[in-house]
């Protein structure tokens, strides 16, 4: 496996939303903070509403169920 050289200029294709570093065109993510480009202004949310509830449902199920089993052993 060969390592890049990291004297080759890579095209500047914008800055991140979250920290504002130049990004590549190829990058997925920012290479300071990790964020992934395709998230920010102008851009749709890659999560939908139903995957939100979807976990929002989980959590409160958990919540209930621990809550029920302290309930019982008290």
């Amino acid at each position: 496996m060969s390592v890049p050289d990291a004297n080759i200029p890579v095209p500047d294709v914008g800055a991140c939303a979250l920290c504002g570093s130049p990004l590549g065109a190829d990058d997925e993510r920012c290479r300071m903070c990790g964020m992934v480009v395709g998230i920010g202004p102008g851009n749709p949310n890659p999560f939908s509403r139903g995957a939100l509830w979807a976990t929002i449902g989980g959590l409160v199920a958990i919540y209930v169920v621990v809550l029920v089993i302290v309930v019982v052993l008290n």
